[in-house]
């Protein structure tokens, strides 16, 4: 109903203003590929290859944009 749509997204959008802007893109660009786990795990959803390849894509573009930004700014000895 109304409170299970709208309570979650009044908290989510106030935690966003909360945090560092790229920690905000990191939770959107990460919510659909979670979202489909907990789908998963909890609901007993069934997820096509191209779902799960889908959602691999995502972890791996996150995590590679990290580890460059933390090259890119690590100091150099």
């Amino acid at each position: 109903g109304l409170a299970g749509t709208l309570v979650p997204f009044l908290l989510y959008v106030w935690a966003i203003g909360h945090v560092v802007p790229e920690r905000a893109a990191i939770a959107a660009t990460l919510e659909p590929a979670l979202a489909g786990l907990v789908a998963f795990i909890w609901l007993d959803e069934a997820l096509s290859a191209m779902q799960v390849a889908g959602g691999v894509l995502v972890l791996v573009a996150v995590v590679t944009l990290q580890v460059r930004r933390k090259a890119r700014i690590a100091p150099e000895p």
